[in-house]
């Protein structure tokens, strides 16, 4: 398998070792500690994982494919890779639970790559949770805005009253 990262519709942000990624189509934020940052960057669609065993023991002496393949499960997971796979990644498919438990047996404790991910909210889903003020209650600016069929009328100053 040659995975591919996901480049389009996304922003990247290098953070020392570790990578920020925010995917505008599903608003989610995801980041990535340096072992998945590493991988993710391998991920250009040439590189088969043994490969990239290959090059993140350059760096990393305790990499291994565990490693890599719990890696790219979760850059896949969380949409980060371009297409998902057909076929398992390792030659004997392991379970999630069986891969950490090799990782951690390892030693590999801190190298294990994490993908974390957070939904954002918009503004409007924002305003939608601020209390609003009822009928003959002051609003303004910079105050939420009135209840739904009620308007802010404004007088001389910044402030208003909801009718």
């Amino acid at each position: 398998m040659k995975p591919r990262a996901r480049r389009d519709g996304l922003l990247v942000e290098k953070v020392d070792d570790e990578l920020l990624v925010y995917d505008h189509a599903r608003r989610r934020l995801h980041w990535l500690n340096r072992t998945a940052a590493m991988v993710w960057g391998l991920c250009d669609g040439r590189t088969t994982v043994a490969t990239m065993v290959t090059l993140l023991r350059e760096r990393d002496a305790a990499a291994n494919e565990d490693l890599v393949t719990l890696a790219v499960r979760r850059l896949e997971s969380s949409h980060l890779l371009a297409e998902r796979s057909a076929r398992p990644l390792a030659s004997a498919p392991l379970s999630r639970r069986e891969l950490l438990r090799r990782v951690r047996r390892d030693g590999l404790g801190p190298l294990e790559p994490a993908v974390t991910s957070i939904t954002l909210r918009t503004v409007v889903h924002a305003e939608s949770w601020a209390p609003c003020h009822g009928a003959g209650e002051s609003c303004g600016v910079a105050k939420p805005p009135c209840c739904p069929g009620l308007t802010c009328h404004f007088g001389s100053q910044s402030t208003g009253i909801c009718a």
